[in-house]
């Protein structure tokens, strides 16, 4: 369980991290404006406040942990995937965004979560 969470939490950053470098080409080849391309990081990242504040908060309190990080985890294997089809359509890529994004905050906030079950509160800060 551990290595497939640290696995999802390497894609959750691989896939911006692999992608930045690319964001000059990916204007070229689709003949977008760069704003819109850069508008895929914003969207990403925008994403984190409602999913984090709505859709984690509430399926981590009412199904759990492994709940979220499954639905997380499908998010990001759905967002990933349409990645893969960036070649048809820069369409994919957006919809790329708005998958990892949601997918985002449901695996970043279970640790919080897990250490707060697990963990004395006396030891939660270095947990």
């Amino acid at each position: 369980a551990l290595t497939a969470f640290s696995i999802a939490l390497f894609a959750n950053g691989a896939i911006y991290a692999f992608y930045s470098p690319m964001s000059v080409i990916v204007q070229q080849i689709y003949g977008v404006p760069y704003v819109e391309v850069l508008s895929t990081f914003l969207l990403y990242t925008s994403l984190y406040v409602p999913g984090g504040l709505i859709i984690a908060t509430y399926v981590l309190g009412h199904f759990g942990v492994a709940a979220s990080l499954f639905l997380g985890t499908a998010c990001m294997i759905v967002g990933i995937w349409l990645r893969t089809l960036i070649n048809f359509s820069f369409f994919f890529v957006i919809m790329a965004s708005i998958f990892t994004g949601i997918g985002q905050p449901l695996l970043l906030n279970a640790p919080a979560v897990i250490s707060a079950n697990w963990f004395p509160p006396a030891q939660r800060a270095i947990s």
